[in-house]
Order: structure tokens, then C-alpha cells, then sequence
């Protein structure tokens, strides 16, 4: 059976290795790291023991974090707060830290005491998260896309696409993206269109669209099939380059040429 000191022992041995802690003096030097806060800083105990807690200060943190982390425990508060921190090989962790003062039987502060958790994937995970969003904002303003379901209704369209278009979001979603067809264009490319990604091939080809005002406006097509994460098809989406101005020079060259032909057609 083991004794009541044997196991607190364990128990110590358990949070130092599984627990990021450590101790420091009222100048701020350490005075205790554990297993874990060593693992996760790579200093060895040796390396951590009588320095200033500064030697983890990451060139990232704001000043402003400390001063408002020596105020609060030096008015015997709780700081905490996630802080990034430097290791000895020059990379970084994140820690969730929890920093109390230790007082003694007068109620003396005689050093502060910080128990940490490592967040470090979670806040790469938010970079991470925060890159995709800016990533897919300038996607939305910039590329002009659109996705429908399998029978060609709208589920999605970009910022770039309203604009382009003259409609809302509100007035797109779930209708028929014939909504923007223009009369000009025939229905055997409509029906090419389908033919080819209904047969999972990418469909490639400019096409002259309607505004919601009734103006027109030419875009550069690729249309591709959309597939669930079992492989199901579960509908298309298109990316668009506005080529308005290039179709607009390529009637007016046409038209040129047109009138030229019939000058010289009518002085013969």
C-alpha cells in the first residue's frame, strides 16, 4: 500500500512532467521550472534557474502585456492572460498562463507562481483560419465565381459576381443562373455546356451575359462538377474574367472592317 507521502510525491512527479509551471522571485527570477516547461521551452533546468523570466520574452508581445502583468500581481490579483514565448532555439509557443503572487503568513508577496497550458496549435490554427478568411474575402471581391446544384440553381456567388452583374446576393441565391443569360446566345452552346460537365469534362468559353439593368457584359468561362467528400457530384461552379472591353474592340474592328468592305463594294 503506498504511504499518504509516497503518493503526493507521484503526484508531484506528475505535474512536472505533464504541467507547464514555474516560480519566480520578486525580481523576477526563476526560482522552479518543471519537466514540462522545459520540454516546451528547450532550456534545460540548469540553463532556467536564476534568470530573469525575461530570457522567454518574445520580440512579438507587447510591452504594454507586462506592465499590466507586474501591476496586477503586485496588487496580489491574478494575471491571465495567452502569451506567446520564445524558446532557446529561437522558435515560439503559446501558453493560456495563469500568474498569482505567493504570500507568506504576513500576506508578504515572496515571488509569483504560473501555471500555463500550451495553446500553440490552437493559435496556428487561428492564423491559419485568419489567412484562409482574408484569402477568401479577396476571392470573393476580385474573381467573379458562382456555384449552382445539379440542376443549375444558385448556391453561391462571389462579391466580384454581383458587382458585375447589378444583382444582391439575396436576389441570386436559389434562382436558375439563366437569370443572367443574354438573348444574343444561342441555345446549342447552352446545350454544349451541359453535355460537357454532365460528363465531368470542364467546359471552357466566352460568353455574353445580361445585368440586371438589361446591359450586357462578356466574361471568359471555366465550369467545372463539384463532389462531396464521397465522391458524390453534387453540383458546378464557374470561374469568370470580365472581357467586356475585348469584345467591345473586337465589334468595333468588325464593324470597321464591315463599313470598309461596303465602300469599296459601292465604288465599284
Amino acid at each position: 500500500m503506498i504511504c499518504a507521502e509516497e503518493h503526493y510525491y507521484k503526484l508531484l512527479e506528475v505535474f512536472g512532467e505533464n504541467v507547464i509551471a514555474s516560480e519566480m522571485d520578486l525580481k523576477g527570477k526563476i526560482t522552479y521550472v518543471s519537466n514540462a516547461f522545459c520540454e516546451v521551452s528547450g532550456y534545460t533546468r540548469e540553463e532556467l534557474m536564476g534568470q530573469k523570466y525575461s530570457i522567454l520574452r518574445h520580440p512579438d508581445m507587447p510591452e504594454s502585456l507586462f506592465e499590466e502583468l507586474w501591476s496586477t500581481i503586485n496588487s496580489l490579483k491574478t494575471f491571465k492572460a495567452e502569451i506567446k514565448n520564445r524558446k532557446k532555439n529561437g522558435g515560439y509557443f503559446w501558453v493560456d498562463a495563469t500568474i498569482s503572487p505567493m504570500l507568506d503568513e504576513f500576506d508578504n508577496i515572496i515571488g509569483y507562481t504560473a501555471i500555463r497550458h500550451d495553446i500553440t496549435t490552437q493559435k496556428e490554427l487561428e492564423i491559419v483560419n485568419y489567412e484562409h478568411k482574408k484569402l477568401i474575402d479577396t476571392f470573393a471581391k476580385y474573381v467573379i465565381a458562382s456555384s449552382t446544384d445539379l440542376k443549375g440553381n444558385i448556391t453561391y456567388v462571389s462579391d466580384a459576381f454581383c458587382e458585375i452583374s447589378g444583382y444582391t446576393k439575396d436576389e441570386l441565391m436559389g434562382k436558375p443562373h439563366s437569370i443572367v443569360r443574354h438573348p444574343d446566345m444561342p441555345k446549342t452552346l447552352y446545350k454544349k455546356l451541359w453535355d460537357t460537365i454532365e460528363k465531368d469534362k470542364e467546359f471552357f468559353g466566352e460568353i455574353k451575359n445580361k445585368t440586371k439593368a438589361g446591359n450586357a457584359y462578356w466574361v471568359n468561362v471555366n465550369i467545372r462538377a463539384d463532389y462531396d467528400q464521397q465522391g458524390k457530384k453534387v453540383g458546378y461552379s464557374a470561374i469568370r474574367t470580365d472581357i467586356s472591353d475585348k469584345k467591345e474592340l473586337e465589334e468595333k474592328n468588325a464593324a470597321l472592317e464591315k463599313k470598309l468592305k461596303e465602300q469599296k463594294t459601292s465604288k465599284k
